[in-house]
């Protein structure tokens, strides 16, 4: 059951991710390339091209969190801390979904932000 919760999460996160991306590749159409790191004066540092700044954290997200499923799979059926691993790895499945989620969309703000000032430009 804790297996399938972990699966469920991960899609979920990761279907978000993905939507978002996607829509937000067409958002930002107007630029060749996004920023993917911002200094502390709140100007980029350095650009990606859009489809790389919009899809790297998704499949970053992918692999990462396909960890922790293959440990699911590693614990054998029936042993005597199968509970307590089984539980531990769906938390940290529920945790790195969430902070991937939470990174992706203040990635997504940020580069809305910078977006609307380049508009402001004249």
């Amino acid at each position: 059951m804790m297996l399938v919760l972990a699966i469920v999460t991960s899609a979920v996160a990761l279907g978000w991710m993905i939507v978002r991306s996607r829509d937000a590749l067409r958002r930002f159409a107007r630029h060749d390339r996004l920023p993917m790191q911002w200094g502390l004066d709140g100007r980029p540092t350095w650009r990606a091209p859009r489809a790389i700044a919009l899809f790297f954290t998704p499949v970053l997200a992918a692999v990462s969190l396909a960890i922790p499923l293959a440990l699911f799979a590693a614990v054998p059926a029936g042993s005597a801390r199968q509970g307590e691993s089984d539980a531990a790895l769906l938390t940290v499945t529920l945790g790195m979904a969430l902070a991937y989620v939470a990174a992706h969309a203040g990635h997504l703000w940020a580069i809305g932000r910078w977006d609307r000032a380049q508009a402001s430009r004249p």
